[in-house]
């Protein structure tokens, strides 16, 4: 016999065929030590979370040494299915600032789909 507590929610187990290629590329964006995953949380009521990163230099399309933005309902929905975690706030008079990572779920999720392909 199975007893559900109504407060428990099983984790879900993210099939890589339900992963949009938008969500799939967040992951290898994340996964990338070269680019470190940000997200920043401003302390006033009217600015919005963001999911960021720091593009580096390529020297063969001339483009980066920039910030750039990921979608943040992209990143919002990998963080509610458990594929990536946030890190300990860093805070600062304006914000505050946690780090991304992958979960062993994202990782295995996104190796999964390179095998695949």
């Amino acid at each position: 016999m199975t007893i559900l507590y109504p407060d428990f929610t099983a984790p879900s187990r993210t099939r890589r065929d339900s992963l949009t290629p938008e969500a799939l590329e967040v992951l290898r964006v994340i996964a990338d030590p070269v680019r470190p995953v940000y997200l920043t949380l401003p302390h006033t009521r009217h600015n919005r979370r963001r999911f960021c990163y720091w593009q580096p230099y390529d020297t063969a399309t001339g483009t980066g040494n920039h910030y750039s933005s990921l979608p943040l309902a992209v990143c919002e929905e990998l963080v509610d299915r458990g594929l990536v975690e946030l890190g300990p706030a860093a805070n600062d008079p304006s914000k505050a600032t946690r780090s991304v990572s992958l979960t062993p779920a994202g990782r295995a999720c996104l190796s999964r789909r390179a095998v695949a392909a």
